[in-house]
């Protein structure tokens, strides 16, 4: 989906798709947000980040782009029991 707001996502989401309430994508939110970076978030015990050249790779330890995606997680999750 274009934009950057997820609680205004899940409004158009519940106006089109009543009976399939879902998580969108929003990509222009930067680095993590789109289904790879929130797959890649999801493995705990390995923290991957985007490279300067755009691909993925395995950090020591969660670095900016792991925390910019559990932020963006958790307000796709707030604005999911918001609506």
């Amino acid at each position: 989906m274009p934009g950057t707001d997820p609680a205004e996502a899940m409004r158009v989401i519940a106006g089109e798709l009543p009976r399939f309430p879902h998580v969108p994508e929003l990509p222009a939110r930067g680095p993590g947000a789109d289904l790879t970076g929130r797959t890649a978030a999801l493995l705990v015990d390995i923290p991957a980040e985007v490279s300067p050249r755009g691909s993925a790779a395995i950090w020591p330890g969660p670095g900016p782009c792991c925390r910019r995606t559990w932020t963006c997680s958790r307000r796709c999750s707030r604005a999911s029991e918001g609506r």
